[in-house]
């Protein structure tokens, strides 16, 4: 096998939305349609991402970051927001791959955006109780505290980062997290492989703000090659960053690539948390945000 020429699914000769033919490459069409996995609408039903086994049922309208932020931060729905979408060109890691992104101007702030992703069961029960339990402790961040925490409340609230993940997960069609992750966490524990750390932003002006990225690495894991996530999103001044991979030591083996720049400091809260000095008196804006995330774009 020529492993230089391992590429993401086919881009048909013409668009399947507006038949024009399409440019070499690039990955979108200049009727903004997504050539590498369409742009699906929205479905009222389909398969629980925590209750596989159900098959398929009505879905229920989640909110992303829990609709209590919108009630305790208020934003205006009709402020315009942009959504980016990116594609490798290429998935190998041994050299410089392009990324082709393409942005979306959408209206409403990302406090309110909403994903059709789990069954009426899942919503109203745990789900719900990971928010009502992470709501004071986010507030606390989000206030411009940077609090102690009891072990009950770091696990509360990396649990809450990791639920909010994989939302933003399903939103950017980019879903990562296996099944039995997933289920660690609908059992009330903290999934194997995650790691949640927090950092303060300067000023509060890009609260919603949301960025996810994979990575892969040399490393093989059966028949295929190591993958690391990285996931950011900002409440208010705050921003929570999660890493994952598919377990524990597989993701301690990924990060030895030294994926952090060491520029970048920040509060890690699970598995370990530190000190509430770390990270005390950095504050980042979102392009020092971007910059860590373009590591995860070079393959």
């Amino acid at each position: 096998m020529n492993f230089d020429e391992i590429k993401l699914s086919n881009i048909p000769e013409y668009c399947p939305q507006c038949n024009r033919k399409t440019i070499g490459s690039i990955p979108f069409c200049r009727c903004n349609f997504d050539l590498r996995y369409g742009n699906p609408r929205r479905s009222k039903t389909g398969i629980c991402i925590y209750c596989p086994d159900k098959g398929i049922i009505p879905l229920s309208e989640e909110h992303i970051f829990g609709k209590w932020l919108t009630r305790r931060f208020p934003k205006s729905p009709a402020i315009k927001t942009f959504h980016t979408l990116s594609r490798p060109e290429s998935l190998v890691f041994w050299k410089k791959s392009i990324l082709h992104e393409r942005t979306y101007d959408k209206r409403g702030h990302q406090y309110y955006w909403t994903v059709w992703n789990v069954c009426q069961e899942c919503n109203t029960g745990w789900m719900s109780g990971i928010h009502k339990e992470a709501q004071k402790i986010v507030v606390r961040f989000a206030g411009g505290e940077w609090p102690d925490l009891t072990h009950k409340e770091q696990l509360i609230l990396s649990r809450w980062v990791t639920m909010v993940a994989i939302n933003l997960e399903c939103v950017s069609r980019q879903f990562f997290t296996t099944q039995f992750q997933r289920d660690s966490l609908k059992k009330g524990a903290m999934p194997a492989g995650w790691r949640v750390a927090v950092c303060r932003m300067k000023g509060d002006r890009h609260a919603g703000f949301n960025f996810l990225r994979k990575k892969s690495c040399p490393i093989r894991v059966g028949e295929e090659y190591l993958t690391i996530q990285s996931s950011f999103f900002c409440v208010e001044g705050v921003t929570f960053h999660a890493l994952s991979s598919y377990g524990d030591q597989l993701l301690s083996l990924g990060l030895l690539e030294d994926l952090n720049p060491p520029v970048f400091s920040e509060r890690k809260i699970w598995p370990k948390l530190e000190s509430r000095r770390i990270g005390r008196r950095v504050y980042y804006t979102v392009n020092d945000l971007r910059r860590l995330q373009d590591i995860f774009a070079q393959t």
